[in-house]
């Protein structure tokens, strides 16, 4: 307990004598952590990954100071640590408390010190509410999924979807609050690759121009026009994959007026009721020029093969086995299934994110 009481008063004292009215400090703390690489790092002008400092922190703490011409956006990142913490760095004191020894998310750290930070402090205090419903919410998803209660499933997919777009009209907000400064550009530039291409554009052109070509924003704007080349009317990336029966398969090299193509995966209960309708569609199109191509995003091979021939599904089946967030979803930016993309017979895309009866009727207009 000394040696606690010790650390902390060495580290308050440090974080108030390392303020410097010409540059910057930071004090990061570790709960329950020996020993670790710590780094500080942010975006070049040249859009390429900076380390501001790095070294060992030693008894749970590591300390460093400096110099910044502006404001930066940058990220600490510790070895054996899962994640990063968001920081917005000026020539200010900081004090970077992180409360896991083994994942960082915005549950368990916290960030002293700094006018832009308080600002984004009070704004993900916000998102941590807003989270810790939507996970109440998804802990009871899986409880009615485990017991197949559809009707419940139902309900409380209704439910995260009004709250996401409440989360989302109010990061908008935030945003229109501070598009003239590093704030705004965090909203942006923190969740970059997961957004999807209507919520970033949203958020984007939100950003005054100085924003905009900040390092942060012309990232993101690379990234803008990168998914804006998966919506209607551009050409659909190719991919070159593995089927289930071990042949590789590009995209080009399929031949058909329309194509199909089904991100899906066996442990997604949506995409296993779909198959249904895909079954229709195939049996109804299959002879007509309708080519369909499902993308799985298991990471279990055995469990894949068996949910195919579960569903009994005849079409082409392709998987890197990597799962969602890497290999092709990381490459078609795939953050929720069922994901479908209608192409014509060009590969231009021609309707995004259709289910149902939309999907089949779509299908049936484009093979005219």
């Amino acid at each position: 307990m000394n040696k606690i009481v010790i650390i902390f008063l060495v580290g308050v004292i440090s974080f108030m004598m390392g303020c410097k009215s010409d540059g910057y400090s930071v004090d990061v703390f570790i709960e329950n952590n020996e020993r670790a690489a710590v780094k500080i790092v942010s975006l070049g002008v040249d859009g390429q990954e900076e380390i501001l400092a790095s070294g060992e922190v030693v008894d749970g703490s590591f300390h460093f100071s400096g110099h910044v011409d502006s404001p930066r956006i940058c990220f600490v990142t510790i070895s054996g640590v899962t994640g990063r913490v968001p920081l917005i760095l000026e020539n200010e004191c900081y004090r970077v408390t992180i409360h896991s020894k083994e994942v960082v998310d915005s549950q368990n750290f916290t960030i002293e010190g700094g006018r832009l930070q308080a600002i984004r402090n009070e704004l993900r205090d916000g998102e941590k509410v807003t989270h810790h419903v939507r996970d109440s919410l998804v802990e009871l998803y899986q409880q009615s999924r485990a017991v197949m209660d559809v009707i419940e499933m139902s309900v409380i997919r209704k439910e995260l979807d009004t709250l996401s777009e409440q989360y989302n009209a109010h990061v908008l907000e935030c945003i229109r609050a501070n598009n003239d400064n590093l704030v705004g550009v965090s909203f942006v530039y923190e969740r970059l690759r997961q957004l999807p291409y209507k919520q970033l554009k949203a958020r984007y052109e939100l950003l005054t121009e100085a924003m905009q070509n900040t390092p942060e924003g012309k990232v993101a704007s690379q990234r803008l026009a990168w998914l804006g080349s998966m919506q209607p009317g551009n050409q659909f990336l190719d991919f070159r994959l593995p089927s289930v029966s071990g042949d590789t398969i590009t995209l080009s090299e399929l031949k058909g007026k329309v194509k199909l193509i089904d991100f899906w995966a066996s442990w997604c209960g949506p995409c296993r009721s779909e198959n249904l309708n895909l079954l229709r569609i195939y049996e109804n199109y299959k002879d007509k020029g309708c080519v369909i191509v499902s993308i799985s995003m298991d990471t279990d091979r055995k469990a894949w093969e068996e949910a195919i021939n579960e569903d009994k599904l005849p079409w082409l089946q392709l998987s890197d086995l990597k799962g969602i967030g890497k290999g092709v979803a990381r490459q078609y930016n795939i953050q929720a299934i069922p994901q479908t993309y209608i192409l014509d017979a060009e590969n231009k895309v021609i309707a995004v994110g259709l289910r149902g009866k939309a999907l089949e009727e779509t299908i049936d207009k484009a093979m005219q």
